[in-house]
């Protein structure tokens, strides 16, 4: 009996040890991943004069910024260097252009013995006196500014930059500030320069540019070995080089570039490598293809000269070679001298790695599984902080609210910053957002709803529920008060924001308001026209829009907090909304109730609210027909037969996998607010901020995080979102 108590004991100790012990392994492997310092290398290739050098001289600018004295001064004497470049290729194209005086010939050989004498002796610390005052003597003369002024376009971006920015680079004080170094002609010096990026989470990423004048990829059994489990690879293509064709000596740097990145798309040694398509100085290409002709370069080419089309087919032209459906290629427009751009670039990588690459952790063992998970949430919400921040700094963002809905679920949220600056208090995901313009959606709900239940035809005219409406109303229809296509203004210039209108007042405002176009002939946002339909929901139901709207949409979807503007009413967590005016932050601008009681966007909002609209966009509570939807979400067709991408009350786009988004942007009264939704991915990003001034680009950062997830719902290229 004794010895039998005995074993149990021990075996009860033993399995005690066992599960102690086994906890320790588990706390030690945590402890590992945690500590761990991943490093991983990425390849970064592409053509001479593609931009690569400037990319990871960006890097290293951005991850690493402390320059020591040494690279200040040396950083100085390379700009110098471009300055002298820049003149010496106004006398060069002068020259061209037989109009050099005698002067001229002696300036030419001036600059020629100045910049032998500063490429030798100079320091960094500065120029010497008399070789900046000839600087300054020759870029005021009158004949190289008027030859300047005619023939700028002529020259390098690069020359503009430092021609523009002389004066303050001859000054004694000079100091070299982060874009004068980016403009600097970087070239890769050794076979392979590397640069550092701690991006968080542990991982440090190795950029790695391989110097390659040439496409072929001969030479590539001497770097092979670095790359040949590198996860990623950045290939640079120079979107504004489609027309350096050099027919003497039979180079055209762009078939080239082509070439070679068709020669690493069948690199057996890339197959689980994730390759990013930079397709790089976007903001040349978009000033040059104005005035020099794609077709002129590619037959084949039959769109117009502009940005959108022709970065698209350039484009279509690296995607084409891809035959391997395994390899996957994630296209980026890119500036390698933008900020932002490789900012979010570096992000984007980090993406792809961390969720892409099962290698990362190494082991197999259930609890580092478990692990992985919890670190790749832990990267994507690093990576969203990243972006928000960057955001809120650069564009003076009070605060935000972000949410990220997966057919009607939320995958993600977060909270930034202060709702109300003067008493600190900080956003919450409660937190009570002006809706602007995205309130327009909900007018079109209602419209379709009316229509389902037989209240209305989308081809109505308005004079039929309007028989005091102008004459020259005659054509408008339901569906161009809901398409922008009716012809009203937006607001009429004599509105007065301040002033106390009825109803009534308002309505006889927009009467009496000439049109701008007959109905159908063009698009034209229209605030006037959303009022309209308001009024039009409120002489059908005999309701105030503002019921109808709670009443058939809020309740029935459970939208608990979502109600119209009033600012009397005591409304919990509500946020001030701010405008940013002569560098300083100021409360938004009182305007009349009236204003915020319209149809054109008058709703407080939280991200519960909006992941329950989000829900109601997927099911039947609302539109029982799917062919409701599919007429919201179409593009609208002009008198001419031609076509705008806009439904009812949203934008439409497609990204570059050919997916469509559908999305709508709101500012109003010191807010301003984006939701994004891709219904084939069943992914919605939904933003709120509490700044409303022309720099906060609430669609670029929605469409940031919605990229972190999916690189390929980039949106193709169009010229407000790839440049503004």
């Amino acid at each position: 009996m004794g010895n039998t108590v005995r074993a149990k004991l021990f075996k009860i100790r033993e399995q005690r040890k066992a599960t102690q012990h086994n906890c320790w392994i588990d706390r030690q492997i945590q402890r590992d991943l945690k500590s761990k310092k991943y490093e991983i290398k990425c390849f970064l290739s592409g053509m001479y004069g593609s931009g690569k050098s400037t990319l990871i001289h960006h890097m290293n600018l951005i991850y690493n910024p402390n320059l020591s004295n040494e690279e200040i001064l040396e950083h100085r004497k390379q700009i110098y260097m471009e300055v002298f470049r820049a003149l010496i290729a106004i006398i060069e194209e002068m020259k061209k252009d037989q109009c050099l005086k005698l002067k001229f010939l002696s300036y030419s050989y001036l600059l020629g013995n100045l910049l032998w004498h500063a490429n030798l002796s100079n320091n960094g610390c500065k120029l010497p006196s008399e070789i900046s005052n000839a600087l300054r003597r020759l870029w005021s003369d009158v004949d190289i500014m008027i030859w300047y002024k005619h023939h700028k376009n002529r020259l390098d971006s690069c020359h503009h930059f430092f021609l523009e920015r002389l004066t303050k680079i001859l000054n004694d004080n000079y100091i070299p500030v982060e874009q004068d170094i980016l403009h600097v002609s970087n070239t890769t010096k050794k076979n392979l320069n590397e640069v550092k990026c701690q991006l968080g989470t542990g991982i440090t990423i190795w950029l790695i540019d391989v110097y390659n004048k040439l496409s072929c990829m001969s030479n590539s059994s001497k770097w092979l070995r670095y790359f040949i489990d590198a996860p990623a690879v950045i290939f640079i293509a120079d979107l504004s080089c489609y027309d350096q064709v050099d027919h003497e000596n039979e180079y055209d740097p762009m078939q080239e570039s082509i070439a070679y990145f068709r020669s690493l798309c069948h690199a057996r040694w890339l197959t689980n490598a994730k390759i990013f398509l930079c397709l790089n100085k976007k903001d040349i290409f978009a000033s040059k293809i104005t005035h020099s002709s794609l077709r002129g370069y590619f037959p084949d080419y039959t769109g117009r000269d502009e940005y959108n089309e022709a970065a698209e087919y350039i484009l279509s032209k690296f995607l084409q070679i891809n035959t391997n459906r395994h390899l996957s290629i994630h296209p980026l427009f890119t500036s390698a001298i933008d900020t932002e751009s490789v900012r979010f670039l570096a992000i984007l990588l980090l993406a792809i790695i961390l969720l892409a690459i099962d290698a990362i952790n190494g082991s197999k063992h259930h609890a580092s599984q478990t692990i992985k998970l919890s670190k790749q949430d832990h990267a994507i919400e690093f990576m969203i902080d990243e972006v928000i921040h960057t955001a809120m700094k650069t564009q003076k963002i009070p605060g935000v609210a972000l949410g990220v809905f997966r057919r009607g679920k939320i995958i993600f949220s977060k909270a930034y910053g202060y709702s109300n600056l003067e008493h600190e208090v900080p956003v919450k995901l409660e937190t009570m957002f002006q809706s602007g313009s995205v309130g327009k959606q909900f007018t079109s709900m209602a419209i379709m709803m009316l229509l389902e239940h037989g209240k209305l035809q989308l081809d109505d005219k308005i004079r039929k529920y309007f028989h005091d409406a102008p004459i020259e109303w005659s054509n408008i229809t339901i569906r161009n008060l809901l398409t922008h296509t009716s012809g009203m203004v937006s607001y009429s210039p004599d509105l007065n924001l301040q002033q106390a209108y009825t109803e009534d007042d308002f309505y006889n405002i927009i009467k009496s308001t000439p049109l701008v176009y007959q109905p159908g002939q063009q698009f034209s946002y229209s605030n006037f026209g959303y009022v309209m339909l308001g009024f039009l929901i409120q002489r059908i139901t005999n309701q105030s829009y503002a019921n109808f709207i709670r009443e058939h949409i809020f309740r029935p979807l459970g939208m608990k907090t979502a109600r119209i503007i009033n600012e009397t009413s005591i409304i919990p967590n509500r946020a001030s909304g701010y405008m940013f005016i002569d560098d300083h932050i100021i409360n938004q601008p009182w305007v009349s109730p009236i204003f915020n009681t319209m149809a054109d966007g008058s709703f407080y909002f939280n991200i519960y609210d909006m992941v329950k609209w989000d829900e109601a966009l997927y099911g039947d509570v609302l539109l029982k027909r799917q062919a409701s939807f599919d007429e919201m979400w179409s593009s609208v067709k002009l008198n001419d037969n031609t076509t705008y991408e806009y439904g009812f009350g949203w934008s439409l786009l497609e990204a570059i996998n050919g997916m469509r988004i559908i999305e709508h942007g709101g500012s109003w009264q010191g807010f301003r607010t984006m939701i994004v939704r891709v219904p084939e991915d069943e992914r919605t990003i939904f933003l709120f901020t509490n700044m409303n001034r022309p720099t906060v680009d609430v669609r670029k950062i929605a469409h940031d995080v919605l990229q972190i997830y999916n690189a390929q719902l980039t949106v193709k290229p169009t010229v407000d979102y790839q440049l503004q």
